[in-house]
């Protein structure tokens, strides 16, 4: 959003022609008297992390957590941990999600047992009563070996206090101390419960993993020793080959893995596992899989117990631990190319496997991490086309919306309909309202705004159910509302929202501030100006910034500007000068102060020219120069003056200040505006020969800035101007580069009609020329994305051309076409500006003409009544002619 300075009375950068141009020049315009620190504040979405495939920080940063918080759930803890460490890093994430964002990482850390870092992660968050992070110490305290630290930190916590997530980890905890202590029965009972609250089955395969090995040790009277040790070895050797003896030699292995005999653990298995009658029974499974967790995913042993488990047919549950541990395995290494092999045998076996929808899942999310997104696509969608009732469907869905906005460009459409599908598998709480955050802001990026502020006022009504910052959301409705050009909604959501205390100030007056510049933009000046003097009124109780109570400040004395009451403007500025003064450098800095300084100067030094207090005008401008010789608003003070002299007819003085500008700031983005205005003064001032000012200015703007936007306008109006002087070859031969050169400027056609007004001033010389314009102005006046006007001009030189070929009958059809199309049309007649009004006219008086010299004078009479009848000009002409019309029998 801009900022502009009053433009009333200034030309338009049409010329003679009076063409209205695209919004590019416009917009330069409005750039040239707009302060930096004054424009609206960024309007980018609300999620984000380090800039991600080129989108903003904000965009990436709720993507990351999003994809850290599924690879925690899914137990792929590594991941997590490096995706929140990403997240910690990034200047957008606000402080709320700072916490939450730190407690994760320290679950993270706590799963790969590295404690030292999850205990530092607890450390930097603020809030030491957090329930979350009482419960992480204590999971902490009971790794250190603090027992009874970790029983008491948890004494200090209601389960009811804590989210999904966490009510698992608390039960964990208590069954491990339970566990600690030799109550294995207890221990089983809170693994249990843990199992029942956890929240993906990744967790739920971690739990049974836990609960498998001490399901084992439920028997044993208490902590295990050596003399249990000896008790057990005996019982093996006494019970060989029988079912009892392949429990005590399940339990004898996890008893020396507990007192640290690991090898010994392993080889007590392994030795079971080369029985012929645990080979055929279903003992194998459970030997297999303890060989795997004794031994971990991260050894040969291990791994290949694991994928040995995972290839035959065998117990579904054991078979999903497993996968789950050399999947996390995998993540950690990867890519792990092994593991891929792996899983394409597993997939492509001609038995289908029974977790082939997990095997998919898993085998997508590799590729995911791995950056080929087709194949994780694929993958992804083969799982919810074949197993449509997978527990991994929600999982599938979110993955599919994180790939459709990793893609390059993103498609955040798709990415938009997959959270929609996620929102349906969720349940309402904090998941299922971010899930909606992240759809509007899809929605948002991809321009289609109604969806965007639609969705945003979903998440709204879930905030609360699901503890999120509703400060952001409204500040992004607002923004979808304002570029959806619904400036009614976005006002009556600021209004709700100052009462709301879920919504915290700041957002609530960037949000205000943005608001304000589209209410100008859109020409209610009036109510955004008292708007924005309520708000200042508003801001004397709210704990607001000192530097944006100064935007709006400012904003207000800019508006008394544009709202006609430049007398209000010096006295304001001059209190936001005082203002200033008294805020602490520590609040505001020396180049943020600077600014705020220089552009309150400009624009008190704009108001005193617009009251014509000129000498009062000059003296700031001249105290502007002297404190900030370099800075835009110097510049720009040039052009005020330069302006201001234009207005009053003194177009020589004007001329010059523009060309101090370019001569004192040659490298200002102003400076190729200076010479187009220069140029237009030269214009005004009939210095019209081949090497006139405005030639010469024009031709210096083009030399020195080639690359600007103004460079376009500045070539068509050289031709222009070649055309005044006759000079019709050179006209059109620019014409003609501009069309080659720029094949899509939104003012080409400008371009074009002009260059088929050459060939129909040239048509004496050539009747090629002649067919050339004609066809020309025939195609524009078909082209429906053109400007009625410029249509209606089009149509009417039509028809001139084919007159001048001898051909009137047709020229009559041609003009009575464009009356009927445009005119007599009441849809497109209320669309005809002042100058489509004015063909319109000639086009009538030609037709009239044609008419009145084949005798049919009645026609010609019906013809030359739609001037008055339309109140179109050259209404008392119109009249005559039909007034002569009564004396001819």
């Amino acid at each position: 959003m801009l900022s502009s300075f009053n433009h009333r009375g200034y030309r338009t950068c049409g010329g003679r022609s009076g063409f209205p141009l695209a919004g590019l020049v416009q917009v330069l315009f409005a750039m040239a008297c707009a302060a930096p620190w004054s424009r609206g504040i960024e309007d980018t979405p609300l999620i984000s992390s380090d800039p991600v495939a080129g989108l903003t920080a904000k965009d990436a940063v709720a993507w990351t957590l999003e994809a850290a918080d599924d690879a925690l759930d899914t137990g792929f803890s590594a991941i997590a941990a490096r995706l929140y460490s990403d997240a910690l890093r990034s200047p957008a994430l606000s402080p709320s999600a700072y916490s939450r964002t730190l407690l994760q990482l320290a679950s993270a850390l706590i799963s790969e047992a590295r404690f030292k870092d999850a205990l530092a992660a607890l450390q930097r968050i603020e809030n030491r009563q957090l329930p979350a992070l009482l419960l992480r110490q204590a999971m902490l305290d009971y790794q250190m070996g603090d027992w009874k630290g970790a029983e008491s930190g948890l004494s200090q916590l209601s389960v009811e206090a804590l989210d999904g997530r966490d009510r698992a980890w608390f039960f964990l905890v208590v069954g491990l101390i339970e566990e600690s202590k030799g109550h294995f029965e207890k221990a089983i009972g809170f693994y249990e419960r843990a199992k029942a609250e956890s929240v993906s089955t990744g967790q739920r395969a971690e739990f049974e993993s836990i609960l498998f090995r001490v399901r084992l040790l439920s028997g044993l009277p208490g902590p295990p020793d050596e003399s249990l040790v000896v008790e057990l070895r005996a019982k093996v050797e006494a019970a060989v080959g029988q079912a009892v003896g392949f429990q005590y030699a399940k339990v004898y292995a996890v008893v020396l893995d507990l007192l640290g005999q690991r090898e010994d653990a392993m080889d007590v298995i392994e030795e079971q596992l080369r029985i012929k009658a645990v080979q055929e029974g279903d003992q194998e499974d459970q030997f297999l899989l303890l060989l795997g967790l004794i031994s971990t995913e991260f050894t040969v042993r291990g791994r290949e117990a694991l994928r040995t488990l995972l290839t035959k047919v065998g117990n579904i549950d054991l078979q999903r631990v497993a996968l789950h541990l050399l999947a996390r395995r995998a993540l950690v290494d990867a890519p792990d190319r092994e593991f891929d092999g792996f899983l394409n045998d597993l997939i492509d076996r001609p038995t289908k496997h029974v977790l082939l929808d997990e095997l998919y899942f898993f085998r997508a999310y590799l590729s995911l991490y791995s950056g080929q997104y087709g194949h994780s696509e694929a993958d992804a969608t083969r799982l919810l086309d074949l197993f449509p009732g997978s527990s991994f469907k929600a999982n599938a869905i979110r993955l599919l919306a994180f790939v459709s906005w990793q893609w390059d460009p993103p498609r955040y459409r798709t990415a938009a309909d997959y959270l929609r599908q996620l929102r349906e598998h969720l349940p309402d709480g904090r998941e299922r309202a971010r899930a909606a955050v992240l759809m509007a802001d899809c929605y948002y990026l991809n321009g289609d705004f109604i969806n965007a502020a639609s969705a945003y006022g979903t998440a709204l009504m879930e905030a609360d159910t699901g503890s999120l910052d509703k400060g952001p959301i409204v500040f992004q409705k607002v923004m979808a509302e304002i570029y959806s050009g619904n400036l009614e909604s976005a006002i009556g959501e600021l209004n709700r929202a100052g009462y709301d205390p879920g919504i915290d100030p700041l957002r609530r007056w960037r949000a205000e501030w943005n608001l304000i510049n589209q209410m100008k933009v859109v020409g209610r000046v009036d109510e955004a100006f008292d708007r924005v003097v309520t708000l200042l009124r508003q801001s004397e109780h709210s704990p607001i910034p000192s530097e944006l109570r100064l935007r709006l400040m400012w904003l207000r004395a800019q508006l008394s500007i544009e709202a006609d009451q430049p007398g209000e403007t010096p006295a304001l500025a001059d209190r936001i000068l005082s203002a200033l003064a008294s805020i602490p450098d520590d609040e505001i800095g020396s180049e943020q102060r600077g600014l705020i300084i220089s552009h309150t100067l400009l624009l008190r030094g704009q108001a005193l020219f617009a009251m014509n207090r000129v000498d009062e005008g000059l003296a700031t401008f001249h105290d502007l120069a002297r404190r900030f010789p370099a800075s835009e608003p110097t510049s720009l003070s040039y052009l005020i003056e330069a302006r201001y002299n234009a207005r009053i007819g003194n177009l020589v003085l004007a001329q010059q200040r523009l060309i101090e500008l370019v001569d004192d700031f040659p490298a200002s983005k102003y400076s190729p505006i200076a010479f187009w205005e220069a140029a237009q003064y030269a214009e005004d001032r009939r210095e019209l020969t081949s090497d006139s000012g405005a030639l010469k200015m024009l031709g210096e703007l083009i030399q020195r800035y080639p690359e600007h936007e103004l460079v376009y306008y500045a070539r068509l109006k050289q031709a222009d101007l070649s055309r005044e002087l006759n000079e019709f070859g050179a006209a059109q031969l620019i014409y003609e580069e501009l069309i080659n050169q720029f094949p899509v400027h939104p003012d080409r056609y400008r371009a074009e009609l002009s260059r088929a007004d050459c060939l129909l001033a040239q048509a004496s010389q050539s009747s090629a020329r002649l067919d050339d314009a004609v066809t020309v102005f025939q195609r524009l006046m078909d082209l429906p994305n053109l400007p009625v006007d410029l249509r209606v001009e089009a149509g009417f030189k039509w028809g001139y051309g084919v007159a001048k070929m001898k051909n009137e009958s047709r020229a009559q059809e041609v003009f009575m076409l464009t009356l009927n199309r445009f005119l007599k049309d009441p849809e497109r007649a209320v669309e005809l500006g002042s100058r489509g009004r004015y063909w319109q006219a000639r086009l009538i008086f030609e037709l009239g003409e044609l008419l009145e010299k084949e005798k049919r004078f009645e026609e010609a009479e019906r013809i030359y009544d739609l001037v008055p009848l339309h109140n179109l000009p050259g209404r008392s002409l119109a009249e005559a002619r039909i007034a002569k019309f009564s004396t001819i029998e």
